[in-house]
């Protein structure tokens, strides 16, 4: 009996690190593919960004008295959401440009 437990447990392990393997390559395999859609969903956008899930998430968030998200997404269903990519490109477009005066600034001062 506490050999077919211990013959169980050995089978159990082999397969987690089986699987584990195969996470680690489908991770690889996800981090490594080009983003070529138009829509993206919030983590892919995240990734498209190179910020997290969690900033992707409040950048696509309502802000303060009904302001407008940061990046707009388009609502889909009840709970999906789908950014548009040039949305993206747009704010981090915006981002460069509004530290454009700040670099000159700087620049001046030295």
């Amino acid at each position: 009996m506490i050999e077919e437990l211990d013959d169980r447990i050995a089978h159990l392990r082999a397969r987690e690190r089986v699987l584990a393997e195969e996470r680690a390559e489908l991770e690889r395999a996800i981090a490594t593919t080009p983003i070529t859609s138009l829509l993206l969903k919030p983590q892919e956008a995240a990734r498209y960004m190179g910020v997290g899930r969690q900033t992707m998430y409040r950048l696509l968030r309502p802000g303060p008295y009904g302001a407008p998200p940061e990046i707009p997404s388009i609502k889909v269903g009840e709970r999906n959401m789908l950014v548009p990519r040039q949305a993206c490109d747009d704010w981090v477009r915006a981002q460069l440009d509004s530290l454009r005066p700040v670099a000159r600034a700087v620049k001046r001062a030295q």
